[in-house]
């Protein structure tokens, strides 16, 4: 029988391992009827025909599908946006540093003039 860790992770104890659900043995049909089905959902669901329960289980599998597939589109926009971020940035880093390269070199030939010409610079 699925038991609940101190963070309220769900764990299933098999040979005295914990199971994630991601292992292949992990037991998800103890674990949902355990934390995912109540006597409500039993009341309800009875009442249901079976095309009615059908037709609920091909609804939510789709929403559930369409829902990843947006979410999906939707992370691949943010990292393209990330990418175009991240390449601007870089740029604006090399930017500035050329800036700040000439700045110097305009300072330094300022200093220069200012020697020469000092009737330039009052």
């Amino acid at each position: 029988m699925p038991t609940l860790d101190m963070t309220g992770t769900s764990e299933l104890i098999t040979s005295g391992s914990r199971k994630s659900f991601w292992d292949e043995d992990f037991e998800h049909l103890a674990h949902g009827r355990a934390y995912n089905f109540s006597a409500t959902d039993g009341a309800v669901l009875t009442g249901k025909t079976t095309t009615s329960a059908r037709e609920d289980v091909l609804r939510y599998l789709h929403q559930a599908e369409a829902t990843t597939l947006f979410l999906v589109d939707r992370m691949e926009a943010l990292e393209l946006n990330e990418s175009v971020l991240t390449d601007n940035l870089e740029k604006a880093k090399k930017e500035t540093m050329q800036l700040r390269y000439d700045a110097a070199e305009l300072i330094k030939v300022r200093k220069t003039l200012r020697k020469k010409r000092p009737s330039w610079f009052l």
